[in-house]
């Protein structure tokens, strides 16, 4: 809470911000997260690492999801703490959010103990996007099956649900893609005119998702899936996809 002292005297932390108290997985609070409450820079601040605290190892929300991601085998993954506590307030008791837009090799390993599926939520700007696949690829690496949904309109999770309801948020879970079609969907919205230099590198831009699936019934959907969309042979793909 004292990030330093200044004239002999400490100096608030957290100053002009609103506090979050984030929890480990046993409900014991390990840290705190500030949101600015005027002009404080940066936006977002969190506790200093200890040895009770490292950020890679946990994740906002995960003790009071716990239970519901142990019923229903599923967590929402969302960026912001006002995403996780308003998305509870509203009944999905199982979203959680990494410390930061990134999502750990940890944090997954944390999430594959309680769940098998994850939809993920990031904003809807290229940051958001970007970071999404990242955290769909990780996922993958560690055995959760992943979706990605994206809000239209530039609106946070938190905003959805209370402009529209809890009703009108399921609904639009249902729309999360895989990792592989929402790949496709971004390349079709897209300017390339689908000649054989853009596939090639269209298919190099899918490999990096597909080659960290260990599922094998689901590797070979995705790659009939690529064959279809890009009008290329599996056995070509195969060889590019596996070579080497």
């Amino acid at each position: 809470l004292i990030s330093s002292k200044e004239n002999g005297e400490p100096i608030d932390l957290f100053r002009d911000r609103i506090m979050f108290p984030i929890k480990n997985f046993n409900g014991d609070t390990i840290a705190f997260g500030g949101r600015r409450n005027g002009q404080a820079s940066p936006k977002y601040l969190n506790s200093p690492e200890t040895q009770l605290f490292s950020k890679r190892n946990t994740l906002y929300g995960l003790y009071q999801a716990i239970s519901t991601m142990r019923k229903i085998k599923k967590v929402v993954l969302v960026e912001g703490y006002m995403d996780v506590i308003t998305l509870h307030q509203y009944g999905l008791s199982f979203a959680v959010s990494p410390l930061g837009a990134s999502l750990t090799t940890n944090q997954c390993l944390i999430l594959k103990r309680y769940c098998e599926e994850a939809v993920i939520i990031f904003d809807p700007d290229w940051a958001g996007i970007n970071a999404a696949m990242k955290a769909a690829d990780q996922l993958i690496e560690t055995g959760i099956y992943p979706k990605i949904c994206l809000i239209e309109d530039g609106k946070d999770p938190d905003e959805f649900i209370i402009q529209r309801g809890a009703e009108a948020f399921y609904e639009k879970l249902q729309t999360a893609k895989d990792p592989i079609d929402f790949k496709i969907q971004l390349v079709k919205k897209g300017t390339l005119d689908m000649g054989p230099k853009d596939k090639s590198k269209i298919a190099s831009f899918l490999r990096e998702t597909l080659i960290r699936q260990r599922d094998e019934i689901i590797k070979n959907e995705w790659v009939k899936k690529i064959s279809q969309e890009l009008a290329i042979p599996e056995n070509i793909l195969l060889s590019k996809f596996f070579s080497g």
